[in-house]
């Protein structure tokens, strides 16, 4: 795991099965800092008893001077926990046994999960997630939100939009792009391009339907 500012510990904003998931990440069994969720949603977490737990919206100062990372599936619900925190450090996860080349480059609140491959020259944006041994191949550029679910295949030369959401098992074809918020189902095979906040299934896949909206539930 690499922090910026050699950050000695991570908090999580999302207190449910990413979060708990994501806290596993942290090198030599390392608890995390705290669980930061709304409000509405303080009595429902799952990581009560697990580690601390507060309102995101009513944060110490001190709180707010934690390295942190959005740990949730849903795109759309990554950015608006994001939205509401108030601090501005945010850490790196990638676990021990991610292999991330050299050449990679991986932003700040990107969490980059065991099993997953990172390839030369690729790009993982802000706040991404890529998942239990999912594959992002050279030269490809993750955007900002993405959230690449578990054993998705990106080949290389992809360009993936902010807050895309790529189901379990997808294969996306070398070059392909996937504009802003668009869904792909899980074990789709895309060949073509995906334009904006559209859904695609099937093999080979076709769109669906579009959205009006990034992803907010998994």
């Amino acid at each position: 795991m690499s922090t910026p500012g050699d950050a000695t510990a991570v908090g999580f904003l999302g207190a449910g099965s990413q979060a708990l998931e994501a806290s596993d990440y942290l090198p030599g069994g390392g608890a995390p800092a705290f669980y930061a969720v709304t409000g509405p949603h303080i009595l429902e977490t799952r990581a009560r008893g697990v580690g601390p737990v507060i309102d995101i919206r009513t944060s110490a100062a001190s709180d707010l001077d934690t390295a942190v990372i959005a740990a949730v599936g849903a795109p759309g619900l990554r950015r608006d926990l994001v939205r509401s925190w108030a601090g501005t450090n945010y850490a790196r996860v990638i676990a021990d046994s991610a292999r991330v080349s050299r050449l990679a480059e991986v932003h700040d609140g990107a969490t980059i999960a065991p099993g997953a491959i990172i390839t030369a020259n690729a790009s993982i944006g802000a706040h991404a997630l890529v998942n239990v041994a999912a594959t992002v191949a050279h030269d490809t550029r993750l955007g900002d939100y993405a959230t690449i679910s578990p054993g998705v295949h990106v080949a290389g030369g992809c360009y993936v939009g902010d807050g895309v959401f790529i189901g379990i098992g997808a294969t996306i074809s070398d070059g392909v792009v996937i504009e802003d918020g668009a869904v792909i189902g899980a074990g789709a095979v895309v060949l073509r391009d995906v334009g904006p906040q559209e859904v695609w299934v099937g093999v080979p896949a076709r769109l669906l339907r579009h959205t009006k909206e990034w992803l907010h539930h998994v």
